[in-house]
């Protein structure tokens, strides 16, 4: 984009922006699986409704890029999950 006559700063702006949101969510995971590591194996559970919107949260960025709406209805009565997490909480 730079090499172009004339550059497009614009989208290499853009592009840079992205790219440092893209290194900087992925150092956090890093971060969190380092302390998940450290911690041990956790057995951390939620429910349903706390699981899908972790998925969600992890897709937006895709979800987001690939123009797809996602509508959510959660129930309230759904069971608690018991799982081996790769994600600690915060």
């Amino acid at each position: 984009m730079l090499a172009a006559d004339p550059p497009n700063l614009a989208g290499a702006s853009e592009t840079t922006q992205r790219t440092n949101r893209d290194a900087n969510r992925a150092s956090e995971v890093i971060r969190r699986l380092r302390r998940c590591l450290n911690q041990g194996a956790n057995d951390r559970g939620g429910g349903f409704n706390d699981v899908a919107r972790e998925v969600i949260t992890l897709s937006a960025v895709e979800l987001q890029r690939r123009g797809a709406l996602l509508q959510t209805a959660f129930a309230d009565d759904l069971p608690h999950i018991r799982a081996d997490r790769v994600r600690c909480s915060k």
